[in-house]
């Protein structure tokens, strides 16, 4: 699977904890989710910064003196070096030597000095943190989700039935846990009305944004939080963390909530089994399209499905600021000074905030023609996607690319009909894309009866300049379908 493709996925969830995965079956939808999950799990230890330097084959560091050491040794005892990208954990002897038991690392080392890089290390629980959960055909409710209390358990105790997602729950309720990211990952997630079992979640992920409540908003109440204690210590087979943080929970007289170090992932198919996503879903998420791979990439050897070659350290220390972004959210985060922090170029970002005004207002203005007007969410979560991409990348050179990508997940996903409601539309989007100019919306298109107020009295709309690439194709791509079959939707 493509770098770029793996980015924009990582991307997506650090800006946005709820991402649906959709395309046809064998992209890969599951496959990304679960091996993004697996590759942080499998990290011991995270370095939240690097030194430079030199050793010789026997491990004596040669161009720092003790104080620089020293200095990396104040905050952790655990120690890794870096070698040609390769991680050894190491120890630290007199701020002047550095041994290993491992016999690779020596026989990297060169005879006369190698240059590598050395990090204090965080140990990191080793423990699962993801779970995989087939929706069914026939769930009407969060129970599936949540569990429910079973006032006929066994000897006729009443017992709560736990799911894995309570389970996963309070893992990252867990006080050591706050700032790992815990990923949840619903597959097939639309063979039932996604809106009625997971309203619980769509409800929450948008009220924690904006409650007072620091614990978030909650899912379950302190009553089931005691039956759940009480039927945990039945289970001889207990995760103790899952305990314990169920116990601290109560201790404090808090509920279960949706923390902040949940990410959501769902997989999306879309044939006569599965149903269509609602605006009240697309709205709280991104979603991002996977495409097929040709055959001949298979035959020329260019296509591989190898393991992921990510950077674990820097994706979960932006794991870890995503959490503390959402953690103050509902104090009220100016979005637009957090990107500028940033840019680095006051210059180059009042010129890209310009451009940015323009297109979304240009969008905006052409899809209000067919009350498909997007509110305030979408300019906040634009610029999250920005920030977080620039934070991510740690360059603005690609913001454009950035902007194609956000528009195509948050935007473009709205966009469902048949012909009288979008072909004039959709023909304008394609021209507004291609940096053509148009004055007048309603000399353009056929404005329906509903928007005859707004048509009366359009504003011009200011030429885009951004190159969309991805957004133009996708947009052609709908226009297609809704020649050959009368009506076309973004997911489908």
């Amino acid at each position: 699977m493509e770098k770029s493709i793996i980015d924009n996925y990582i991307i997506s969830l650090l800006a946005k904890p709820f991402v649906v995965l959709t395309g046809n079956s064998g992209t890969g939808k599951t496959h990304l989710a679960l091996k993004v999950a697996e590759h942080l799990e499998n990290k011991n230890y995270k370095v939240n910064s690097w030194l430079s330097l030199a050793i010789n084959n026997r491990g004596r560091i040669l161009n720092r003196n003790e104080e620089d050491i020293r200095n990396l040794c104040i905050d952790s005892n655990v120690f890794v070096a870096k070698v040609e990208e390769k991680e050894f954990e190491v120890q630290i002897e007199m701020n002047v030597q550095v041994e290993s038991d491992d016999t690779e690392f020596w026989d990297m080392i060169n005879e006369g000095s190698t240059n590598i890089k050395l990090g204090a290390a965080v140990r990191i629980p080793s423990e699962k943190r993801h779970v995989l959960i087939p929706v069914g055909a026939d769930w009407t409710d969060s129970r599936n989700l949540l569990g429910y209390v079973n006032p006929f358990g066994p000897e006729g105790k009443t017992v709560y039935e736990i799911t894995p997602i309570v389970e996963l729950l309070l893992k990252a309720l867990h006080p050591e846990n706050r700032y790992l990211p815990h990923f949840i990952i619903l597959d097939e997630m639309n063979l039932s009305h996604v809106e009625r079992y997971f309203s619980s979640f769509l409800s929450a992920m948008e009220a924690n944004r904006s409650s007072s409540e620091e614990k978030g908003v909650e899912l379950l109440d302190k009553t089931q939080l005691a039956i759940i204690i009480e039927t945990l210590k039945e289970n001889p087979r207990v995760n103790s963390k899952v305990l314990e943080s169920a116990e601290l929970l109560l201790q404090k007289d808090n509920y279960i909530s949706l923390p902040p170090n949940i990410f959501i992932i769902g997989t999306v198919n879309v044939d006569e089994t599965t149903y269509m996503f609602s605006p009240k879903v697309l709205d709280r998420a991104h979603i991002i399209e996977l495409e097929t791979v040709h055959p001949s990439k298979y035959f020329n050897g260019s296509f591989t499905q190898s393991d992921l070659n990510l950077d674990g350290d820097t994706i979960l220390n932006n794991f870890r600021t995503s959490i503390e972004y959402r953690e103050k959210e509902h104090q009220g985060v100016d979005v637009l000074s957090q990107l500028q922090s940033r840019w680095h170029d006051d210059s180059g970002f009042e010129e890209a905030k310009e451009q940015i005004e323009i297109l979304l207002s240009g969008m905006y203005s052409l899809l209000k023609t067919v009350n498909f007007d997007f509110g305030y969410r979408i300019y906040k979560e634009t610029l999250e996607y920005l920030y977080f991409a620039i934070l991510y990348k740690k360059s603005t050179a690609e913001w454009g690319t950035y902007m194609d990508n956000v528009i195509l997940q948050k935007v473009l996903p709205k966009l469902h009909g048949n012909r009288r409601q979008l072909s004039d539309v959709l023909d304008l989007l394609i021209k507004y894309l291609n940096k053509e100019i148009f004055d007048d919306i309603a000399a353009n298109i056929k404005v329906r009866e509903a928007s005859e107020n707004y048509a009366t009295n359009n504003e011009n709309i200011v030429k885009n300049n951004l190159d969309l690439p991805k957004s133009m194709a996708k947009l052609n791509k709908m226009k297609t379908s809704l020649n050959n079959i009368g009506f076309t939707s973004f997911i489908g």
